[in-house]
């Protein structure tokens, strides 16, 4: 488990964290939240155990790096790639290359008046990144959005 020192929650967050990660599949990452203080990030997939399986088209937007559960393979593929090059920390399209199946549930909050992070991510921010090849509107529905649900429609 991952958690920031801008993280706000306590020992029952914590809790049911480790209570949801016991129902997760092997090889997954599990995103606590702490989205409060920000822009909510346009994420969106399927129920699974009361917890979202996001889609792969969304996890580009997915962002803070406030709590998230990892297994232990993970953790070394982070490490190893850190020592390659160094990352932001929460620069998930490094983190989420070993990875099968990214979950999210909204456990945790943030307090960015003393965050490290937030600086970096503002760093981050200034830096565009191309858009993704636009699909059909209908068939981007049919093969991404059907039977998904949005994370803010998510209780």
């Amino acid at each position: 488990m991952i958690l920031e020192d801008d993280c706000l929650g306590d020992d029952e967050c914590i809790k049911k964290a480790f209570e949801i990660t016991q129902n997760l599949p092997q090889n997954s990452f599990f995103h606590l939240g702490g989205f409060e203080q920000f822009k909510p990030p346009k994420i969106w997939g399927k129920i699974y155990n009361h917890t979202l399986n996001l889609s792969p088209l969304c996890i580009k937007n997915l962002t803070g790096a406030v709590s998230y559960i990892i297994d232990k393979k993970s953790a070394l593929n982070i490490l190893n790639a850190q020592k390659s090059i160094l990352s932001l920390a929460d620069d998930y399209e490094m983190i989420l290359k070993s990875v099968e199946n990214v979950y999210f549930r909204n456990l945790f909050g943030v307090d960015l008046a003393d965050s490290n992070i937030q600086d970096e991510r503002s760093i981050r921010n200034k830096i565009k990144k191309p858009l993704f090849k636009k699909l059909s509107p209908i068939l981007f529905v049919d093969k991404y959005l059907k039977g998904n649900v949005f994370a803010k429609n998510l209780s």
